[in-house]
């Protein structure tokens, strides 16, 4: 499956800006860049977030077989 990537918001961060963008797109394909067109953090001068990666896309509730 294709690797993911989503911004993770820093402990630190207090102030609406374009991480917040960012990190509400949630997962997106690793090749794709954010809101902001960066492929990473850092996304702007004092930024602290952090990026997450995954080799799976977390299952959406269509996803899970029910019984």
């Amino acid at each position: 499956m294709p690797t993911e990537k989503r911004t993770r918001l820093s402990p630190l961060h207090h102030l609406t800006d374009i991480c917040d963008r960012n990190a509400a797109q949630g997962w997106i394909p690793e090749r794709q860049p954010f809101a902001s067109g960066h492929q990473a953090p850092l996304f702007h001068p004092q930024c602290k977030c952090s990026l997450e990666v995954q080799d799976e896309p977390e299952p959406t509730p269509e996803s899970i077989p029910r019984f």
